[in-house]
């Protein structure tokens, strides 16, 4: 199966114009994938500061190599399972976003999607 178109951009590169990563509006059509890494990289921020908590800090809790959690907080980068697995379980929190919130994607959309219908 060929590449999904985009799949070897790094999210930051589908940043709207003026807008900074992580906290800036994504492009619309943005590839399911930026949003997810932007959503992992806010929310990592927000635990930082809240802990005052710096990425090295991060790092070295989790078990992750602070250049992969330096490029995946820039945008530079997209977070392989791994990655997340072992941010979401050292921080003790979820990072990624519930498919279902913002973007186009909702559960009933999926569900219609995959043939299935409400029954509400």
């Amino acid at each position: 199966m060929p590449p999904a178109a985009g799949r070897n951009l790094a999210p930051r590169s589908f940043l709207a114009e003026n807008e900074s990563w992580p906290f800036g509006d994504l492009r619309p059509g943005s590839p399911p994938y930026a949003r997810y890494a932007q959503t992992l990289a806010r929310r990592v921020q927000d635990l930082r500061a809240d802990h005052s908590l710096s990425e090295r800090d991060v790092a070295t809790l989790v078990g992750v190599p602070n250049n992969t959690l330096s490029r995946v907080l820039r945008g530079d980068a997209v977070p392989d399972l791994v990655t997340i697995a072992l941010l979401e379980t050292g921080l003790r929190t979820r990072l990624l976003p519930d498919p279902a919130e913002g973007d186009e994607a909702s559960g009933e959309a999926a569900g219609a999607a995959l043939g299935h219908t409400s029954t509400m």
